[in-house]
C-alpha cells in the first residue's frame, strides 16, 4: 500500500466518518434553528425601530392636546 493510501486511511476510516455522519444532521438542525431565531429576531427588531418614533410621536401629541385641554367633546361615561 502506498503512503497516500495509507493517509486516507487512517484520516477517514469508517469509525471517524461514521461519527461524522451522525454529528451532521445534528450539526444542520443547530444551525436551521439559530437561523429562524435570528431572522426573526432580526425582523422584530426592524418593526420595533420603525414604529417606535411613531408611538412616541402620538403619546407626545396626546400629552399635548391633554394639557392644552384641546379636546372640544370630552369622554362622558354613561
Amino acid at each position: 500500500m502506498s503512503p497516500a493510501f495509507t493517509f486516507f486511511y487512517v484520516q477517514f476510516s469508517e469509525n471517524g466518518s461514521m461519527k461524522m455522519l451522525k454529528v451532521i444532521p445534528a450539526f444542520t438542525t443547530v444551525l436551521a434553528i439559530w437561523g429562524l431565531w435570528t431572522s426573526w429576531c432580526l425582523f422584530y427588531l426592524f418593526n420595533l425601530y420603525l414604529s417606535l418614533p411613531a408611538l412616541a410621536l402620538a403619546i407626545l401629541i396626546n400629552v399635548y392636546a391633554t394639557h392644552k385641554a384641546l379636546n372640544s367633546k370630552p369622554f362622558e361615561r354613561e
